[in-house]
């Protein structure tokens, strides 16, 4: 039985997957492959990974669209401790801190491109 779990998420600024992996403090590392509870389920190396404390770790794997999706195992809570949010429902609620603090980075990498000024992140 495989737990791997895919979510498909409009994540495609590089610098805020960097800046949201250092404001909750996980380990983001490339070019490596996610740990998951069987070594065949994500065989490929992805282009970023989280490297949770635990069993399991996130790997974000490049789309054709440019978009990242977050593949992990979902199995015994390691990916919802460290990436969850208990207010999310559905298979995403496992990464949503994740998300969330990403859409932040993102959007505020946005505005400053566009010349707005930030404050109060």
């Amino acid at each position: 039985m495989s737990h791997t779990t895919t979510v498909k998420a409009l994540i495609k600024d590089k610098q805020a997957i960097k800046a949201a992996a250092r404001e909750l403090g996980l380990d983001l590392q490339t070019n490596v492959s996610p740990r998951l509870y069987y070594n065949h389920q994500h065989p490929e190396k992805s282009d970023f990974v989280l490297k949770l404390k635990g069993r399991y770790d996130v790997g974000l794997d490049k789309q054709s669209d440019g978009t990242y999706a977050l593949a992990f195992d979902a199995h015994g809570g390691d990916v919802f401790n460290q990436c969850g949010n208990n207010k999310v429902m559905g298979p995403s609620r496992a990464v949503a801190k994740f998300v969330q603090t990403y859409a932040k980075h993102a959007a505020i990498n946005a505005a400053t491109a566009k010349g707005y000024m930030v404050s109060g992140t």
